[in-house]
């Protein structure tokens, strides 16, 4: 570092989802400080990164203040993003520690040769709209280095709404005693991280669905079913946008066999009984979504759903049947299996690779009226871009008129986080998991950011369609239009199969400069 022309504890920029290893550090130090810039609403979370190099012999404990935010202080909270290594043998740093709020400091001890980032996490609920120049301050004791940095922070007079209009989910399994590495002392705090981070649709594994009761040899119901471990689901994530429902379903339901008149009689019994129930709890059919069969590809696996789907459509028309198909030719299927389908969610991957032909067939579909959702399930989670695969899946659908995002899986760990190199196989979490205890991590920060992407062009297309309803036109709309229709394009370049590893490089800064240009328009409209 020295011979590099480092001679003291220095600061320099880098993007937030950029990979940063333990030596990283630009070829020649900068010639001053970096100025960093948060442009965001009200209501809503950013971040910011400041990274830390110390050429010394010793470590360094250095501590970082702010000045000058004034009624924003309470906003900004200072959190050291720790580096750890993985099961591959790549460091990387991505673990986010709860930090201090801005009025107290952080205190962060750099190794020498080495270097760490801070990370400024903006969270302006409950603040006015406004702007601030401030400064971030790093001062070192032992070294007597001090480094300032000026920030800059404009709050736009603007409010992200309370609940996302994406659905958001994991696979969590939190029902029961929970999954994976759900345990039952992290789980409400697991719950809580995933709704802070805007998750709004639980998945459950098959035991939290209701027995199937019991009945006469006519096929009608003579006790209800148990909605114990339905009831204890429901109280954990009370007030979620829709419920995401994993039976797993087999060929006989309550000892009868598929497609048969008392198959389709019990089916439609149980189904209405787990209705009226739920309706009692203030859930509408339409929030309770079904994956009757996981990732169906061939003929047989289309069969039962379309028989399961055909008995629960007959007796709740409303509940939503929910299918993520991994068809080789999804032209080729049995027809039936779209048209019961209330929701296709495909595989983003494979989808941004695949041919046109491919797309457009999903495309097809959403037109023909079943919603368009994505999900993912590569892994290891912790080498997986922040920006290309877990914030770019809310772009994907802003593309395609998507409306929910889904990730294997929150909860799987294989195995706990703080020790990679005793994972058996390839962790799928976005956060960093412990038996007792949650840490974020910059892929799960990223999911909430997509959602708010996602969010800002949800606003600005109401906003214009706001205008022309009211006979407004002139050039700004159309100008807005065309933001809408050709920034999610563009954000996709960095996404696609051979693209969502961390260590590929890529142009990570796309989406914060489609979404800033989204912000300006939004706000120039809203004088109108």
């Amino acid at each position: 570092l020295r011979a590099q022309g480092y001679d003291r504890l220095t600061a320099w920029a880098g993007h937030r989802y950029d990979t940063l290893q333990p030596l990283d550090c630009p070829a020649q130090p900068p010639a001053e400080p970096p100025t960093l810039s948060v442009r965001m609403m009200r209501d809503e979370h950013r971040a910011e990164v400041i990274n830390l190099t110390n050429p010394t012999d010793a470590p360094v404990t250095a501590t970082v203040t702010t000045t000058g935010l004034g009624a924003y202080t309470s906003a900004l909270k200072l959190r050291e993003v720790l580096p750890t290594d993985t099961r591959e043998r790549i460091p990387i740093s991505s673990a986010i520690l709860p930090g201090q709020p801005a009025e107290q400091g952080l205190q962060i001890t750099i190794p020498a040769g080495t270097t760490r980032q801070v990370w400024l996490h903006f969270d302006t609920r409950g603040v006015a709209a406004g702007d601030a120049r401030a400064e971030i301050k790093v001062s070192s004791g032992e070294a007597g280095d001090v480094v300032v940095a000026p920030l800059r922070l404009h709050v736009a007079d603007l409010v992200m709404p309370p609940e996302f209009s994406i659905a958001i989910g994991g696979w969590d399994e939190t029902n029961n005693k929970g999954g994976y590495q759900v345990t039952a002392e992290n789980m409400t705090e697991f719950i809580a991280n995933l709704r802070e981070h805007g998750v709004n649709m639980p998945w459950s594994n098959p035991q939290v669905m209701p027995t199937p009761g019991e009945y006469d040899a006519e096929g009608n119901m003579t006790a209800p079913p148990d909605f114990t471990a339905w009831d204890q689901w429901v109280d954990r994530w009370g007030g979620v946008r829709c419920w995401g429902l994993f039976p797993s379903v087999r060929d006989t339901f309550a000892g009868e066999q598929m497609g048969t008149e008392l198959f389709n009689k019990k089916v439609g019994q149980w189904a209405t009984a787990w209705v009226e129930h739920a309706a009692e709890q203030g859930i509408a059919p339409s929030q309770i979504m079904i994956l009757l069969v996981d990732e169906p590809s061939r003929d047989e696996q289309d069969q039962r759903i379309i028989a399961w789907a055909r008995a629960l459509r007959a007796a709740q028309p409303e509940l939503f049947i929910w299918n993520d198909p991994v068809h080789a030719e999804p032209d080729k299927v049995d027809p039936e299996f779209y048209e019961l389908s209330n929701v296709l969610c495909p595989h983003a991957p494979r989808f941004l690779g695949e041919k046109p032909a491919y797309r457009d067939f999903y495309v097809a579909q959403r037109e023909a009226g079943q919603e368009l959702w994505f999900y993912s399930c590569s892994g290891p989670s912790k080498l997986l871009d922040p920006a290309a695969y877990y914030r770019g899946q809310f772009w994907l659908n802003l593309c395609y008129e998507g409306k929910g995002s889904c990730y294997w899986a929150f909860g799987d760990e294989a195995g706990f986080s703080w020790n990679a190199y005793s994972q058996p196989r390839a962790c799928y979490s976005p956060l960093f998991l412990s038996p007792t205890t949650i840490t974020d991590a910059k892929q799960m920060e990223a999911i909430r950011e997509g959602a708010e992407d996602y969010q800002y062009f949800m606003m600005l297309q109401a906003k214009v369609e706001e205008l022309e309803a009211a006979g407004v036109s002139d050039q700004l709309i159309d100008e807005a239009k065309t933001v809408l229709t050709t920034a999610p394009e563009k954000a996709l370049d960095i996404m696609g199969p051979n693209r969502q590893q961390w260590m590929v490089p890529k142009d990570r800064e796309v989406m914060d400069r489609l979404r800033l240009q989204a912000l300006g328009m939004f706000e120039r409209l809203s004088k109108q």
